[in-house]
């Protein structure tokens, strides 16, 4: 197991195989599904897939570092990231409990795990994602670290035997490149007076 280091954020790699029952419960947090047709649907048939998937796929347990969730557990999981790698793409996955959404946790995991995925496999030229239209929230994360519509496909998936499309997100090496130097400038240019350790509440620590 591998431990990347983020300021909010660290992520373990591979996902431990004893939190695929949280992921699970992650995924199927929605009312309306974002599943297509032939997706697992139970417990018991999710965890034999997802340990197939880990054993093919890049994957990242997300650990809130501060415990800003406020959970119950040692060491709090909060998010899973995944990449299915071809030797120059890699399909991008991401999950989390909904206590992220509006925290940016998850947009700093995601951006540790696409810095980590380029380093890892020098021939990778892009990270795409294909998502279910009314994903929302997956659709403003993706353009949050920098990804970028691609396309609509046109009846690419089955949901309930309704024929429906998928929209196509993707970001090269290259514009990932530039997306890191802006946010070295924009640090490098931080003249903010940072808060004394005691005023922080524990809400924001």
């Amino acid at each position: 197991m591998r431990i990347i280091e983020g300021q909010r954020t660290d992520l373990v790699t591979p996902f431990p195989e004893n939190q695929l029952r949280r992921l699970f419960n992650w995924m199927h947090s929605f009312k309306t599904s974002v599943f297509a047709d032939g997706s697992p649907q139970t417990p018991e048939e999710f965890i034999p897939y997802m340990k197939f998937v880990l054993e093919r796929s890049v994957t990242y347990g997300v650990i809130d570092k501060h415990n800003e969730l406020g959970l119950n557990h040692e060491a709090p999981m909060v998010g899973y990231v995944a990449f299915d790698p071809t030797p120059i793409n890699a399909y991008a996955h991401v999950a989390s409990t909904r206590r992220c959404f509006g925290t940016g946790l998850i947009d700093e995991a995601a951006k540790l795990a696409v810095t980590d995925m380029f380093a890892l496999l020098p021939s990778l030229l892009r990270i795409s994602a294909t998502i279910i239209p009314w994903n929302r929230p997956a659709r403003a994360l993706a353009e949050r670290i920098g990804m970028e519509y691609e396309g609509r496909m046109r009846h690419m998936v089955l949901q309930k035997g309704k024929p429906i499309d998928i929209v196509h997100y993707g970001m090269t090496r290259s514009k990932w490149g530039e997306l890191q130097v802006v946010d070295e400038v924009e640090t490098d240019s931080d003249t903010s007076v940072p808060t004394p350790p005691e005023l922080v509440s524990e809400e924001s620590a």
